[in-house]
């Protein structure tokens, strides 16, 4: 298995968003509504705020063979 960890690229906001829908879902299933989740995934995820978050913070993906499946992201 090859792992890759990068800065994330303004093409991997799609894949970035699915791996936080995918990780929530699986994480919060049955503890948390998926009406709320889906409010939650809606703002924290959306293109706009990830290509701020993308500007204004660390953010890093993970690769495996090529595809991403994770990502970090921090500020100070």
């Amino acid at each position: 298995m090859n792992v890759i960890i990068r800065k994330m690229k303004k093409r991997d906001l799609l894949h970035v968003k699915n791996v936080a829908e995918t990780s929530w879902r699986a994480t919060y299933e049955g503890i948390i509504p998926i009406r709320i989740q889906e409010e939650f995934l809606s703002k924290a995820y959306n293109e706009k705020m990830l290509k701020k978050r993308r500007r204004n913070t660390n953010f890093f993906v993970a690769e495996v063979d090529g595809k991403i499946v994770g990502f970090a992201n921090y500020s100070k």
